[in-house]
């Protein structure tokens, strides 16, 4: 048996013959890996295998790594040469990609394949700061995965124009300006504060059904009232309600929601069927509060909802039209300012030349291809440089008297995107991401 295995092993090619004579005692002192073939082969993908890649064992660094018996090159990571199957593509339609040494793939994989470190080489030290911006990006977000969705293949965009930082600013300011506008239109006329997160989601319900040329701020719906941004409102109203946590908290609820109901239905040009059943279900409900003083939670919270259920009609029908015109409203002055956003970037175009397009851009080919970021026809100038300091976790960038800070993981993945979607190369692509 001994003289068989000895013959074996004499006889399987392995990794220490390729780097050097390796001392049989030494081998058997180190820390062993797994049991599998020699060269790893069965391991590995078929696609690797007839590439030339082979896995081996590293008793210095105790992991294994994978060689090119073709090229010589030698990594650590097995994602760099390879990118599996999507696990969302069930039936296989998008298989596994090689990545050759020796060639080009069309989108370089990042960051680069990590070289194996000579034994005598020590590890640069790097600042803690450094340290953040080379971290790899797929424990925070993966912004490489390729796509299998095919599409038609389209000309270049007319109406958007190239993104500018003056433009950017101009239209920053205008959206935090609307913000503080429908606040305040809210308080003054509903007595209510704006419902959180509420314009937020009135941009994106409007942005689902614009089809104007302003990307963000909306211009051109079918109809100015947004649905998304009245029923929140009228949920708010004549109070806003939360839920208690104790029967003390219910019960100063179900008293101010009877005040608020009272007074607004008073102060508004209601029916006089409203006006009634309001009052008369408001000193109802007064008049039940002073005989249950010691009443539990759950009693408190259903007459609650038996009140709203009772007045909730009629104080919609008297706030209906109010809402309509504040949502009519924060509509307008989207529409205006995006018009000024448009009229500014056109004037600092002009500075640099250009004008605007007189022919339309020539037919794109009738056939499918992957899906692709959507390219402009309308060139873009120079850009200005955007100064930044990173300092520790934070990236401060400073724009025409302007201060932005942004944690540095963000900011590493705005630089990325940058390089994923516009192919930018892979050295000074921070420098032209600024």
């Amino acid at each position: 048996m001994a003289s068989t295995s000895s013959s074996n092993n004499s006889s399987l090619p392995s990794a220490s013959s390729k780097h050097g004579d390796v001392d049989i005692n030494m081998v058997a002192l180190s820390p062993q890996p797994p049991q599998s073939p020699p060269d790893g082969s069965l391991e590995l993908p078929a696609e690797l295998v007839v590439a030339g890649w082979r896995k081996f064992w590293s008793r210095r660094e105790n992991r294994h790594y994978y060689f090119n018996k073709g090229s010589g090159q030698s990594i650590w990571d097995l994602a760099q040469i390879y990118t599996p199957p999507s696990p969302s593509d069930p039936l296989g339609i998008s298989a596994g990609t090689v990545h050759s040494p020796g060639t080009n793939p069309a989108r370089p994989p990042f960051p680069p394949a990590e070289k194996r470190r000579p034994s005598g080489e020590p590890v640069p030290g790097q600042s803690p700061v450094k340290k953040i911006m080379l971290l790899p990006l797929s424990g925070y977000w993966d912004l490489e995965t390729p796509s299998n969705v095919c599409i038609m293949e389209r000309g270049p965009c007319v109406q958007l124009l190239p993104p500018h930082q003056e433009v950017e600013q101009l239209r920053a300011r205008l959206v935090a300006k609307l913000r503080h506008q429908y606040q305040e239109l809210c308080h003054q006329r509903e007595g209510i504060e704006a419902p959180k997160e509420s314009f937020n989601r009135w941009l994106l319900e409007r942005k689902v059904k614009d089809r104007g040329n302003e990307p963000l701020l909306p211009s051109q719906c079918l109809t100015d009232i947004s649905m998304s941004m009245y029923r929140e409102i009228m949920n708010d109203i004549p109070v806003r309600l939360t839920k208690p946590k104790y029967s003390s908290d219910a019960r100063k609820q179900l008293a101010k929601y009877a005040e608020a109901a009272k007074k607004m239905i008073e102060s508004r040009n209601a029916t006089k069927e409203s006006r009634q059943i309001v009052k008369w279900n408001v000193e109802e409900t007064f008049q039940w509060l002073r005989t249950q003083f010691g009443a539990s939670c759950e009693a408190y919270l259903e007459r609650l909802a038996h009140l709203k259920q009772q007045c909730g009609p009629h104080l919609t029908e008297t706030a209906k039209s109010s809402v309509e015109n504040i949502c009519s409203k924060i509509y307008s002055l989207s529409c205006d300012y995006a018009a000024k956003v448009q009229q500014k970037h056109w004037e600092v175009l002009k500075e640099h030349g250009i004008e605007e397009a007189t022919e339309a851009p020539p037919p794109a080919p009738q056939r499918r291809v992957t899906c692709y970021p959507l390219q402009l026809y309308v060139p873009c100038p120079r850009l200005p440089k955007v100064d930044r300091v990173i300092e520790g976790e934070t990236a401060t960038l400073k724009f025409n008297g302007e201060t932005v800070k942004v944690s540095v993981l963000y900011f590493q993945k705005l630089v990325i995107a940058f390089y994923v979607f516009y192919h930018a190369a892979t050295a000074h692509k921070c420098e032209r991401f600024m």
